[in-house]
């Protein structure tokens, strides 16, 4: 015998490139912050190349040749929208990230025309293609031009509400050309109107720009149901088992009302018509529900209240996201938990992002 068994060897684990998402409307900074986080780059990591995918709405890519400097690399990616027209370019240049490129880091800058939720959808589904690379989102960054924000802008415009939707962060950009008092409104405006919560800057600190490489915060608590209007509710989250599929974490916040939270992978397919068919007979005891799912292509919201049931377009990437509050004696609190997993169960599927 020349050859002895082998073990059939494994599949390498793919190589895991950082991404960093930069959004915001026309103007609002992108490009003044993709300089900063360059300086931050040669000062704290000379030896790391980055690679920045810049789409410019036109056929002529302005802003390449002045960001272009050593461990740099800038691909353009002009003549469309990198989410509808360019998109096929978008694709392209992934492709040769995996096989010829080999950066540290990737940074994309779409258009100011361009909706991060195609974006992201896209890398995702080019990760389900190919398992050289795993593109990893490290965070979405939305810019707000101070100098153009305001309430009835932020009603008037759906692609803005989406970006500060997805964003991880928020920065309100030129906040110096408004008043103090303009600015800390319209932040504290920004704090109190987005769900989930999520840090909004006036500017940011060479530290915090470091800051943009680390994990979003994956905080399972919506805030949407744990305010001041319900002081009976309980004060320490204790971390529980469930019984829904693909899910990361399940959390309960016991008092005399009780707060049950669930995070579940963005693989759980939610269906719509049996999530109508639960709620049109409510379990007794629930006060309220709230929730981000992914019900198909897309993700909503949704909302349940004695009053009914309500869903509406939500722009998200992250998970599956569900809070409910309960007033559910403790004698009889975890089979009325486990009772309503096992109906929400129901509800729910684990299926490839397409």
């Amino acid at each position: 015998m020349i050859f002895s068994a082998t073990k059939p060897v494994p599949p390498s684990a793919p190589h895991t490139l950082p991404v960093l998402i930069l959004s915001g409307l026309l103007g609002s900074g992108k490009t003044t912050l993709l300089r900063q986080l360059i300086q931050s780059k040669q000062q704290q990591a000379p030896a790391e190349t980055w690679q920045i995918l810049l789409n410019d709405f036109g056929e002529l890519n302005l802003d390449a040749s002045r960001l272009a400097t050593d461990g740099i690399i800038i691909s353009p990616l002009a003549g469309g929208c990198i989410c509808c027209t360019a998109e096929h370019l978008f694709t392209r240049q992934l492709q040769q990230l995996t096989t010829q490129q080999h950066p540290d880091r990737l940074i994309i800058e779409p258009s100011g025309l361009a909706n991060p939720a195609a974006i992201i959808r896209a890398i995702r589904r080019f990760n389900q293609q190919q398992s050289d690379t795993f593109f990893k989102i490290i965070q979405v960054i939305t810019l707000v031009d101070a100098t153009q924000f305001s309430e009835s802008y932020y009603q008037r415009s759906g692609l803005l509400r989406d970006m500060l939707n997805l964003a991880d962060q928020i920065i309100i950009s030129k906040s110096d050309l408004v008043s103090a008092q303009q600015a800390a409104t319209q932040q504290a405006w920004l704090n109190q109107t987005l769900r989930p919560s999520k840090p909004i800057h006036l500017n940011l600190t060479s530290e915090q720009r470091a800051g943009c490489w680390q994990a979003p915060r994956q905080s399972l608590s919506f805030h949407l149901l744990n305010d001041t209007n319900t002081p009976q509710l309980g004060q320490t989250s204790q971390r529980v088992k469930s019984s829904l599929p693909s899910l990361v974490n399940a959390q309960v916040k016991q008092g005399d009302i009780s707060l049950l939270s669930w995070q579940g992978e963005a693989e759980q397919l939610w269906s719509r018509t049996l999530l109508k068919q639960l709620m049109a007979a409510p379990p007794a005891g629930l006060l309220r529900l709230k929730g981000i799912l992914r019900t198909g292509k897309d993700w909503q919201a949704v909302q349940w209240s004695p009053s009914g049931l309500d869903f509406a377009d939500q722009a998200w990437y992250l998970d599956n996201r569900l809070e409910i509050l309960v007033d559910w004696p403790y004698e009889v609190f975890e089979q009325a938990r486990a009772d309503f997993e096992e109906k929400l169960s129901k509800c729910v599927q684990v299926r490839d992002l397409v």
